[in-house]
């Protein structure tokens, strides 16, 4: 029972080392297919490589052809389509059919969700619209930055991998459980301008924004009035901040060192700020404001 595996980020690193930890699981990797992930400072690509030199694993890379000879294919973070898999097994970061598509643990905590999930489902032509084969759900509390969701959601892979690969060791039948459609909603994908705040978004939703697009992605950005970008990296909630004139992004005081910006609602602390070079960014007019 022979199975590719198609590994991206540390979702897809997590699984191969649980793979490779045991001798029931490595015999039936048949090849690895990898890739970097641009935009993403862990995309543990190098990892994946090594990790399979070092248990002879046949590791092949995205950019170059390969036909998988494996009964089943099993797709851990990636997110290029895979053609010509006959029974090929997608992960996807949602409880589905919540959050099918693009970006789902990054939408799901801006949205301030009170859980994060994966599901293992049956790839189709269609987005995420595959029978169901596993899926989990754990509960979280905020503030949670997208490095420990991450870590979260891998563990969570882990699991369902080993479950799935059991079955398939045991020769049992993969039946999925088909998706209630009418509770099905999309996650829509980020590009480079769905990284600036929008300061007029209540002050929670912001520092859950400034949590999710950080670390290991590029990080929060916003605007000076000079149009100077700079990226916020650590943030923390200020309550019953109540501003009598409407004023989000216009700073408001200094909390020692920090400078306290105004938002739709309450406020934000800004903790950590770099230039676009990673330095230090230092607010030198106190009437600054950004946008």
């Amino acid at each position: 029972m022979s199975i590719t595996l198609y590994l991206l980020n540390k979702k897809g690193y997590e699984v191969l080392k649980a793979v490779t930890d045991s001798e029931k699981y490595l015999k039936t990797i048949d090849s690895v297919v990898c890739a970097m992930d641009k935009g993403n400072d862990e995309d543990f690509y190098d990892e994946i490589r090594s990790l399979c030199d070092d248990y002879n694993i046949n590791c092949i890379d995205r950019n170059i052809k390969f036909v998988s000879k494996s009964k089943y294919s099993l797709a851990i973070g990636w997110k290029w389509l895979i053609k010509g898999e006959k029974k090929l097994i997608v992960l996807h970061d949602s409880y589905l059919p919540r959050y099918r598509g693009f970006s789902p643990v990054v939408n799901m905590l801006i949205n301030g969700e009170d859980y994060l999930g994966a599901t293992a489902i049956w790839a189709t032509d269609k987005m995420d619209e595959g029978d169901i084969l596993f899926q989990k759900r754990v509960s979280i509390t905020y503030p949670l930055k997208i490095q420990s969701a991450i870590e979260i959601i891998a563990a969570v892979y882990v699991e369902i991998v080993l479950k799935i690969m059991n079955l398939i060791i045991a020769d049992n039948k993969l039946t999925g459980i088909p998706q209630i459609a009418k509770n099905a909603t999309y996650s829509i994908w980020r590009n480079e301008l769905d990284y600036f705040i929008d300061w007029t978004k209540d002050a929670s939703e912001i520092v859950r924004f400034i949590d999710a697009v950080g670390y290991p992605y590029e990080g929060a950005k916003t605007r000076t009035e000079s149009g100077e970008v700079v990226r916020i990296m650590e943030s923390a909630e200020v309550d019953n901040i109540i501003s009598e004139i409407y004023a989000p992004g216009k700073l408001l005081m200094f909390d020692g060192d920090d400078p306290v910006i105004l938002c739709g609602k309450n406020a934000v602390k800004l903790l950590k700020v770099l230039d676009i070079n990673n330095g230090p960014f230092i607010f030198k007019k106190f009437r600054t404001r950004l946008k």
